[in-house]
């Protein structure tokens, strides 16, 4: 690899893990003494994230975006637009929209709290190859596909990583060998973070973080507090609670979510 504006190849087949695992073994030994091909690789990874975040995983989820007609729909519309209902239909809905009313005026007196600038984590899962709206009360099994998906105020840095019950932390975004947290989270409402998550088949559940800073954070910091924080802490919720304090740079934020497994 002496000449380094001939292995772009290369480093394109390591970044999609097309490489036998000697020759993965002998880019990542390159990587690590060569800018030029580094820098190469943090674009790549930056192109598919930009490109992720505007075509999310639309083709993985089509089965959740398909939608049929309902009966009632297909068979009653025409009926229901019948001129001589007119009447009829309007008399339901103002009876229909009492209670909605009344939901209304019950309400108006109750103080609405709103998190300025907050960046917030949910998401969905594949199980057998069904997808289904993350609830947290759920219960997860080995092999169970997660994608989280986030909304944000603004653009972020942002890591993705898990704790699981034996203290172990794994990087989802960017991945283990990343310097920095270096790509720009996006902003807006159901962003997708880029892969997924394959929970294995350890016990006692996994936490899910997401640090949002205003510039890069080194991988490495990242790890070394969320493993500290995690050593401190006998149990998952310890750990999300102490890590939901905690300030990994200046004006950071964190988002968890807690899946328990079985």
């Amino acid at each position: 690899m002496k000449n380094c504006t001939s292995n772009r190849f290369d480093i394109e087949r390591f970044f999609i893990g097309e490489l036998d695992k000697d020759s993965a073994q002998a880019v990542e030994k390159h990587l690590e003494t060569c800018e030029s091909c580094f820098t190469y690789l943090q674009n790549l990874r930056r192109e598919r994230n930009e490109f992720l975040a505007d075509h999310p995983f639309s083709s993985f989820y089509t089965e959740k975006a398909q939608k049929k007609t309902p009966f009632w729909q297909k068979y009653l519309s025409p009926v229901l637009a019948r001129p001589v209902l007119v009447p009829v239909l309007c008399l339901l809905l103002v009876i229909a929209a009492i209670p909605v009313v009344n939901t209304i005026a019950f309400n108006s007196g109750r103080e609405t709290v709103v998190f300025k600038g907050g960046a917030q984590l949910s998401f969905i899962y594949e199980r057998d190859g069904k997808i289904h709206d993350g609830i947290l009360s759920e219960v997860f099994h080995e092999g169970d596909r997660i994608q989280v998906v986030y909304n944000s105020p603004r653009e972020w840095f942002v890591a993705l990583l898990s704790i699981d019950q034996s203290g172990t932390v794994s990087f989802y975004h960017p991945d283990q060998k990343s310097i920095t947290c270096s790509v720009p989270s996006g902003k807006g409402n159901d962003l997708y973070f880029p892969g997924s998550i394959i929970l294995d088949n350890s016990s006692g559940g996994e936490l899910v973080v997401a640090v949002f800073s205003h510039s890069p954070l080194k991988t490495s910091d990242v790890k070394e507090s969320v493993s500290a924080i995690a050593k401190k802490h006998s149990s998952l919720s310890d750990i999300e609670a102490a890590i939901s304090k905690f300030s990994f740079s200046k004006g950071s934020q964190t988002a968890t979510l807690l899946l328990r497994k079985e």
